[in-house]
């Protein structure tokens, strides 16, 4: 290109004197563009407001899993959810098809280091049964960077979940007759 006198920042300043020049001198940005993207999106959310609407989302992938168990695994069945241990509330306490007692802890971003503490935090307050073992699983849409090797060394596993198909499955289930399913969600809500 430097050979024939090309250089991409000329061609990208002829191609913005050509849009100025069709737009008309009066409305050429005098911001850069960066800035004025920042200015087209939304306003920042109060922080109790976001807090709330995370707290939500998590909320819709706990109902998926509790309405379908096995998009963690086939044969897991629930036992609790928000079960209660002295450092907060684990998001979905069950059983998987071989005994094991499952701990789920659910994150509607990318899974980081955290999350692994508050999970590991929970499994010192809950025993498996004998000759049984504990399960920590994390699940979320995906892992932060250098987390997996984190979770191998301890033993905890992650279940791939995204907020889309958490919602598809509620829609699935809202449109066959789970009466008493909608009565057992019903109910937990109070």
């Amino acid at each position: 290109n430097t050979e024939h006198g090309i250089d991409p920042q000329t061609i990208r300043k002829k191609v913005t004197d050509i849009l100025l020049s069709l737009r008309g001198d009066d409305q050429a940005p005098t911001t850069p563009r960066k800035e004025r993207r920042k200015a087209r999106s939304r306003p920042e959310m109060p922080t109790d407001e976001l807090e709330r609407l995370i707290q939500g989302l998590e909320e819709e992938m706990q109902k998926a899993i509790l309405a379908e168990p096995s998009l963690i695994e086939p044969g897991l069945q629930i036992i609790d959810h928000e079960k209660k241990v002295a450092p907060g509330f684990v998001d979905v306490y069950g059983v998987d098809s071989k005994g094991n007692t499952v701990v789920i802890e659910i994150k509607k971003d990318p899974a980081g280091a955290s999350a692994v503490k508050q999970l590991a935090e929970y499994l010192k307050y809950l025993e498996a049964p004998l000759g049984k073992k504990l399960r920590p699983i994390i699940v979320a849409p995906s892992l932060a960077k250098g987390v997996m090797p984190v979770l191998e060394k301890m033993g905890f596993e992650f279940k791939p979940l995204t907020l889309q198909k958490s919602l598809e499955t509620l829609q699935k289930h809202s449109r066959s007759d789970q009466s008493p399913l909608k009565g057992w969600f019903e109910m937990t809500e109070t």
